[in-house]
């Protein structure tokens, strides 16, 4: 448990989750991440495997969103923006949603057509992920190489495994890289 939360902690600091007036900056320290763990393991068995093809299943976006609302309470208690935070846990735990920082969001509003193309980057929520899903089907062929080169690494061994990178992180870097790049 000890060793989660300290990867946890780590793992958030490095993409700007601790910053100065934040609520994880200000009141939390490693024990705080010990109900995260616990939720994420509560989920794992159900999230270990989600990918963008089960966005549009209405049983599967169900479990997204227990597992979201329970790591969302889990990370803040006392409420607040969870947008960013908890697509980041989701995305470094299991890769199953993109990271939705300012950058993704920016590149997937640039790419809606109407109003309400671009605000359904405001949240997860069922907008969003169809149009993920048909940005995905639109592109399967280009999304399919760079997941399918692109391996996980082994920790112990460091080594890449014969595990593909997700579809939604390759989404989730393809977000980041365009905006970021733009800027």
């Amino acid at each position: 448990m000890d060793l989660s939360c300290l990867h946890l902690g780590y793992y958030l600091a490095s993409w700007g989750m601790m910053r100065g007036s934040s609520f994880l900056f200000h009141h939390t320290n490693a024990m705080h991440y010990q109900r995260v763990v616990e939720v994420v393991e509560q989920h794992n068995d159900q999230m270990r495997g989600f990918d963008v093809p089960d966005y549009l299943d209405s049983d599967r976006k169900q479990v997204l969103d227990a597992a979201w609302a329970d790591l969302s309470s889990a990370l803040l208690p006392e409420g607040g923006q969870s947008l960013t935070l908890v697509s980041k846990v989701m995305m470094g735990v299991w890769g199953c949603v993109p990271s939705f920082d300012t950058y993704f969001r920016s590149t997937f509003r640039i790419l809606g057509e109407t109003t309400a193309e671009r605000r359904a980057f405001n949240q997860v929520g069922a907008d969003a992920l169809r149009h993920l899903s048909e940005f995905y089907y639109q592109h399967a062929d280009e999304v399919e190489t760079v997941r399918c080169r692109f391996r996980t690494w082994d920790m112990n061994t460091g080594q890449p495994t014969r595990r593909s990178m997700t579809r939604a992180k390759v989404l989730d870097v393809y977000g980041f890289q365009t905006s970021f790049v733009s800027r």
